[in-house]
């Protein structure tokens, strides 16, 4: 990690996701009333309501962005302190562990983009390493908030816990008492900022992108390719592993349920941001492998590391193309503050730079993170023939948008102009900052009801 800050001269890894977070820390600071998105609150676009109340705390003594390199920090060490005492628990190499967890795929960019990745795989990995901990229920009580999905590995070890003790109905209970406790703190927090119990954010991409009507045999050829470009295959043999494991089948159970879900309502998003959502893996199929690459193994062990080294060529690269987008975001924010009148209504499909550098700006988040009248469009009109521009149009004219940035360099995003085209709107650029375009928008002629 020191040697790719220095190769690549101290770079922003957040990616635009992150800002969403840092925007929402600000407001809940605030109060909690969001002044970018109308009708927003702190929580609306944050998937992890652990990550940002960790992040709005030590910003009360710290800058934000400051908060968040700490907070990401801390999730790294205590994600090596987890696979440390796995290393132990099972008789491996701790040194060997370690560099596979940190090198794995992406899994060293994953770690510093400013998001709740590295808590996540902190959790989980000691969520493995304390399977027979007696405070166990309490961080599976708070998994589902640090990631929704998480739920699917708190379910079955609360489940093996309670089966262990079944002789003993007051251990069952103090078990569900534990993990209800940790949870009705967070589902009131979620239910007061937003009036629901979980978050939005995994509902909205699914409509946006609209993936699920695809043939299952698609869906299987989007996922198995994400998969395969995530680079994860030499940490797979942790799968085999698993069932060699105490409680190693809660690990299988939520890889199974939480890439069979992912694969069946969206299996693109494991493709997204260098395949970010797999990094959850990594930890799961580590806790399987430790107890394959035991002492005499160890050869085997320093080839798979030596493998890994030599991937990370892929992830400088990834590095290289995050900075650049992060200098694209820059420029974009500088066409903004010269074309662009203070309050002017402006429609995003990235909600978290702009909401962040431009707080003064009324902006409308087109996938629905930020704006979940947004998601209920694409609900009233769905997708079809990866046509969005009757839900688009209906955003645009239903928030009087002024203004469009997209990334017009994408070949995803940038047929959202070809979209908004084929129902009449009109669109004139005002200058390019990079990868995003602005554009003035013009009135719809027939605006959708």
């Amino acid at each position: 990690m020191i040697a790719a800050l220095v190769v690549v001269g101290r770079p922003d890894l957040r990616i635009d996701d992150a800002y969403i977070t840092l925007h929402n820390a600000r407001t809940l600071l605030a109060g909690g009333a969001d002044p970018a998105y109308a009708g927003s609150t702190a929580l609306t676009g944050a998937t992890s309501a652990v990550h940002l109340l960790a992040i709005a705390g030590l910003g009360l003594l710290l800058p934000l962005e400051t908060a968040s390199d700490l907070v990401g920090l801390l999730a790294i060490l205590l994600y090596v302190a987890g696979l440390d005492r796995m290393a132990v628990q099972a008789g491996c190499s701790r040194v060997v562990l370690i560099c596979l967890g940190l090198l794995a795929g992406y899994q060293t960019l994953h770690l510093v983009n400013g998001l709740e990745t590295g808590l996540a795989a902190a959790a989980i990995a000691w969520s493995l390493v304390l399977r027979d901990a007696r405070w166990l229920p309490v961080l599976c009580g708070t998994l589902p908030f640090l990631r929704p999905e998480l739920a699917l590995l708190a379910l079955p070890l609360l489940v093996r816990q309670c089966w262990l003790v079944r002789g003993a109905p007051s251990q069952v209970l103090r078990i569900t008492a534990l993990a209800a406790a940790a949870a009705i703190p967070w589902v009131a927090f979620s239910w007061m900022m937003t009036g629901s119990l979980v978050p939005a954010t995994g509902g909205a991409k699914i409509a946006f992108f609209a993936e699920a009507p695809l043939p299952l045999a698609d869906k299987l050829m989007i996922a198995s390719s994400a998969i395969l470009h995530s680079a994860l295959l030499i940490v797979a043999i942790g799968g085999i592993g698993l069932w060699r494991r105490r409680a190693g089948w809660c690990g299988a159970i939520f890889l199974l349920a939480w890439l069979g879900s992912a694969t069946w309502v969206f299996p693109g998003g494991l493709s997204h941001n260098y395949c970010r959502y797999l990094a959850e893996a990594v930890p799961v199929l580590l806790f399987g492998a430790a107890g394959l690459l035991t002492a005499e193994r160890r050869r085997v062990a320093c080839v798979a590391v030596l493998c890994l080294v030599g991937l990370q060529a892929r992830t400088l690269q990834a590095a290289w193309e995050t900075q650049r987008m992060a200098q694209a975001r820059e420029a974009m924010v500088a066409t903004l503050r010269a074309t662009v009148p203070a309050n002017a209504r402006v429609a995003v499909h990235d909600a978290g730079y702009v909401a962040w550098r431009l707080p003064e700006l009324r902006l409308t988040d087109v996938v629905g993170l930020k704006t979940p009248s947004s998601a209920l469009a694409f609900v009233r009109h769905p997708v079809r023939n990866e046509d969005r521009g009757p839900a688009l149009a209906a955003i645009l004219a239903s928030s009087e948008a002024e203004y469009f940035v997209y990334l017009t360099g994408d070949p995803f995003w940038s047929t959202l102009a070809t979209d908004l085209a084929r129902v009449g709107q009109s669109m004139e650029p005002l200058g390019q900052g990079g990868a995003y375009t602005v554009f003035r928008l013009g009135v719809l002629p027939t605006a959708p009801p």
